[in-house]
């Protein structure tokens, strides 16, 4: 399975510089990372290369792009349709990736609306993928959590006691189950803008969760 990592304009704390370090340094032979426009102030800070560099570039200087002469560039105008982020997913889909990670997405440094925006790209990414595709497909990470999105099927997270789990509907209502949880639902319908499901704990290494509906479901590490 091919699989693409991709780095937008986000939040990376130089403190935990060498967590990005190592999802960019990955040892996976058929695996793509792509830079998404400011993604790449990243890799420069790294001296780290992506596969791929995409975007309008409104957030990269000329001198640092030039840096990357060497790595494939596909340019887009500033007046386009679509958000980097978008384009990058669609690339990675392009070139037969059935696996992809977003990092940068779940940023608070810059406006609500990228925020809002790159997490509903799981959504787009799911919509693009083949009918096969599952919630582990196509995620968002950060150094402090693991978002996706669930459309009526169930997902297991692996963790430890103490790791929060939200779960967000999307859906006007969704019906939930979650096991291994402290507080456990089985078949509760939730109503979207509710903040019942927000911040439960694991109870053990692992959390089943199925949804009937729509969610989105955070995996925040303790």
């Amino acid at each position: 399975m091919r699989s693409a990592a991709i780095f937008l304009h986000g939040s990376y704390p130089v403190e935990y510089a060498e967590f990005y370090r190592q999802a960019i340094t990955q040892d996976k032979s058929d695996r793509l990372v792509i830079a998404a426009d400011g993604g790449l102030l990243l890799f420069n800070s790294l001296g780290l290369k992506p596969h791929l560099i995409i975007g309008d570039f409104d957030s990269v200087s000329p001198d640092i792009l030039e840096k990357f002469s060497d790595v494939e560039i596909i340019r887009f105008p500033t007046r386009k349709d679509a958000t980097d982020g978008e384009l990058a997913i669609r690339a990675a889909l392009e070139r037969k990736c059935e696996d992809i990670e977003l990092y940068g997405a779940i940023d608070t440094r810059y406006e609500t609306d990228h925020l809002l925006a790159n997490l509903l790209l799981l959504k787009l990414a799911r919509r693009l993928m083949p009918k096969t595709a599952t919630a582990n497909n196509v995620r968002a990470i950060d150094h402090r959590q693991r978002i996706y999105l669930l459309e009526h099927e169930e997902v297991q997270l692996n963790g430890k006691p103490g790791d929060f789990v939200s779960v967000i509907p999307l859906s006007e209502k969704i019906v939930l189950s979650i096991a291994g949880v402290e507080w456990e639902l089985n078949k509760r319908e939730v109503i979207m803008g509710s903040t019942w499901t927000l911040r439960n704990q694991f109870a053990s290494h692992s959390a089943d969760i199925t949804v009937a509906g729509t969610a989105l479901v955070v995996h925040r590490h303790s």
